[in-house]
């Protein structure tokens, strides 16, 4: 590690060092304290350098105990003089503004290793191939349908949260033509890239799917060559719907995102925001072709109060969702501090943590936001809270984020997350996934993740 930094505390009764990576030591004349690692850092070959993050370690009672640059170097420990067995671990993080995550009671002396990807995704590859498909769908000018959305084809691309309507170039004897670019990106981890093209048959209003591989695509093909497909090089494919049961809550929008996978092919990401009739949202399973892996339903209210987001890895998505809403939950400020009132817990799940979050001009290119995280076990009750102070090291290096810094914390959201999982410490392994590290949070075990939020 090249550079950490601590701070000075002078008091009448001792002189407290919190300490640099030179490893500097002062006693206390009334506890002993020793230096230890309070945790490690090990990218191993991931490492990319240019991150904009941060990781510090604080007394529970919120004193820093040092931080350092996830930007500084491969393999480093973070040291400090502190006889505790637990910290509390602020992951800051630089875009834009100043997002904070504040992890509590992680066991002191843990190691971050293999992280997953460091470096800035950009595209470094991207070819284009001409194709001809039979005029068996629905497109602009060959007829209209109740739904707009079944009165076109789409193409989603790999690695996109897209599901972009496909305009054909031309139509001739029979035959749609158009052009598709494929674009791939610099991670030599990453699956094969591909598209997808789903059409609507204008007759059957059945759905059909091609996945377009692009390595296949490569290997036979040259931009030059016209690629025919017929009808019968398409699968079929479901079109189904998700109602969305909110009495009192209606909806600002909704979205549900698919993630579909095979063996050594990148994820197909769909998007779906069509509302079709009430609060049905539709979407399309396509088992022979593209299985879904996994999926996200969003759910926000107009009243920019109730915000609900469903994660689950299992086969069936439901065809009905309860919308509910969090209650008795309470927030005042009192000077520095905020009295916080959790609120009431869904008997019929299993909670997994709890965050308040807290802002510096909110919504602004230069806000800081701030998220304490509390598990199950801290959940319930009434707390005094107050953020944490931002080291000055960080503050120093971004002028414009040290400006909003002065400002005072503004009250956020508060949510509620449950999981159909076991973690031992469900904090660590937060915090682990959160900074992109490897962990064993996505098993082949079926799950649903499902959080619940307000605005304060």
């Amino acid at each position: 590690m090249k550079h950490f930094y601590g701070k000075a505390l002078l008091s009448a009764c001792f002189l407290l060092f919190l300490f640099s990576c030179q490893n500097d030591e002062a006693d206390s004349p009334a506890v002993e304290q020793q230096t230890n690692v309070l945790f490690s850092v090990d990218f191993g070959n991931s490492y990319k350098g240019s991150i904009k993050g941060y990781l510090a370690a604080y007394t529970p009672e919120g004193e820093l105990l040092n931080y350092g640059s996830l930007g500084d170097s491969t393999k480093w420990d973070l040291k400090g003089k502190y006889n505790g067995d637990k910290i509390d671990i602020l992951y800051f993080e630089v875009i834009n503004g100043l997002g904070i995550q504040h992890i509590k009671n992680i066991p002191v002396g843990q190691t971050f290793t293999n992280l997953r990807n460091t470096a800035t995704y950009q595209e470094t590859d991207k070819k284009t191939f001409k194709f001809k498909v039979e005029d068996f769908g629905k497109r602009e000018g060959n007829g209209t349908d109740e739904f707009g959305f079944m009165s076109t084809a789409y193409l989603s691309r790999s690695g996109y949260a897209t599901f972009n309507p496909l305009k054909w170039a031309k139509v001739e004897n029979g035959y749609t033509y158009t052009d598709i670019s494929f674009s791939k990106g610099n991670d030599p981890g990453e699956k094969e890239y591909g598209a997808e093209l789903l059409l609507i048959d204008r007759v059957t209003n059945k759905a059909y799917i091609k996945y377009l591989d692009l390595k296949t695509l490569t290997e036979n093909y040259t931009s030059s060559d016209v690629i025919t497909l017929n009808k019968s090089d398409f699968k079929e494919a479901d079109i189904k719907s998700v109602q969305m049961n909110a009495n009192n809550s209606p909806y600002e929008n909704m979205f549900l995102y698919t993630y579909n996978k095979q063996t050594d092919r990148r994820d197909i990401i769909r998007s779906f925001n069509h509302i079709i009739t009430g609060y049905n949202i539709w979407y399309v399973s396509s088992n022979q072709e593209m299985p879904i892996d996994y999926w996200t339903l969003i759910y926000s209210a107009k009243t920019g109060k109730t915000h609900n987001v469903i994660t689950s890895n299992k086969e069936q998505i439901p065809a009905s969702v309860n919308v509910r809403e969090l209650s008795g939950h309470s927030i005042t400020k009192n000077g520095d501090k905020f009295s916080f009132k959790h609120g009431t817990i869904f008997s019929d799940k299993k909670l997994l943590k709890t965050y308040v979050s807290f802002f510096k001009y909110r919504y602004a290119g230069n806000s800081i936001s701030y998220y304490m995280n509390f598990d199950s076990s801290e959940s319930t009750g009434t707390l005094s809270l107050k953020p944490f102070t931002i080291p000055t090291g960080i503050l120093d290096k971004y002028p414009k984020i040290k400006e909003v810094a002065q400002r005072d914390w503004e009250i956020g959201d508060y949510s509620q997350v449950y999981d159909t999982r076991s973690f031992t410490n469900p904090m660590l392994e937060y915090l682990k996934d959160m900074l992109q590290w490897k962990t064993s949070n996505h098993s082949e075990t079926e799950y649903t993740n499902e959080s619940y939020s307000i605005k304060l």
